[in-house]
């Protein structure tokens, strides 16, 4: 028993030995956590500006709207300008159904008196500062009435390209 005893008392004595602080020194270092925000815009969606059906021989002009949705972060300023789409010609932008045209306008306010344009940092865009959530802004359009006469029926249609800046 007595060499029970010695064999218990020298692996505690062992084990107490290793316990301790077995490192010599320490040492530090410092380093740094970044990160650079920058500003930024989107147009989220587009929705389509799709006029009445209008009959061939009728007067008087027809009008529709479309949405942008525009994100931009906080306090960032932006400019919207619209393309004059893939028929602009004689100083408007136009519709097609082959090689048929109709002639239409995109303002910027309800009472479509403001050409929206892309001539950027004038009133022919439409300009804003950012929220960090997503804005509504209202396109209109119009066709004129005689833009409508004696021209062959059909789908006539264009694509704009919508772009931000900021």
């Amino acid at each position: 028993m007595n060499l029970f005893k010695t064999t218990l008392i020298a692996t505690a004595l062992a084990g107490a030995c290793f316990t301790g602080n077995a490192t010599a020194g320490t040492d530090d270092e410092s380093f740094q956590v970044t990160i650079t925000i920058t500003e930024s815009c989107a147009i989220n969606s587009a929705s389509n500006i799709t006029f009445a059906d209008k009959a061939r021989s009728s007067g008087g002009a027809v009008t529709a709207n479309g949405t942008l949705s525009v994100t931009c972060t906080p306090n960032t300023s932006y400019q919207i300008g619209l393309s004059n789409g893939n028929y602009y010609a004689n100083s408007s932008r136009q519709m097609a159904f082959g090689t048929n045209r109709v002639a239409y306008s995109l303002y910027n306010d309800a009472a479509m008196t403001q050409n929206w344009g892309q001539n950027w940092g004038t009133t022919d865009v439409v300009a804003g500062t950012g929220t960090g959530s997503a804005v509504p802004i209202t396109v209109y359009g119009r066709v004129e009435g005689d833009a409508n006469v004696n021209v062959p029926a059909g789908v006539y249609s264009d694509t704009v390209v919508a772009t931000i800046a900021y």
